[in-house]
């Protein structure tokens, strides 16, 4: 369970970035690889670690380059929010997950990562087997 409230004695072990990827009202899901340590075969945003010296934004616009193919504008994002572990957990990491917009219906090329795609409404993607965490973030996004 995740959380934009920011624990007041955690501990960050990792910074993640991600994107909320939405075409006429749908949300972007991918289907996470096997082989992945966390969350294997589970529905989930595009995201993935921070780099060493690498910001929130940046490493956002890699991760979905990476996964996706797709490649964002310098000033693309509408908005940012950021996410903690709410399960009582004193560390975890910390979740910075931008939002996209597309006008067009989305170019995707997977990498390895992922095995298949989905546009879906935000009640369609409560019917996935979502990552942990992920039906937090997306209700943030779409009330």
């Amino acid at each position: 369970m995740m959380t934009e409230l920011k624990p007041e004695n955690g501990t960050i072990t990792q910074k993640v970035a991600g994107v909320m990827l939405v075409y006429s009202e749908k949300i972007l899901l991918f289907k996470r690889s096997p082989h992945k340590k966390f969350g294997a075969n589970k529905w989930a945003l595009c995201a993935g670690g921070v780099e060493e010296g690498e910001s929130f934004e940046a490493s956002a616009k890699r991760e979905l380059y990476e996964e996706t193919g797709m490649q964002l504008g310098l000033e693309s994002f509408l908005d940012e929010k950021v996410f903690y572990h709410a399960d009582g957990i004193e560390s975890g990491p910390e979740w910075h997950v931008f939002l996209y917009h597309f006008s067009e219906p989305p170019v995707i090329t997977l990498n390895n990562e992922h095995t298949e795609y989905k546009l879906v409404t935000k009640e369609e993607s409560f019917l996935l087997d979502l990552m942990d965490g992920e039906k937090e973030v997306i209700e943030s996004f779409f009330f």
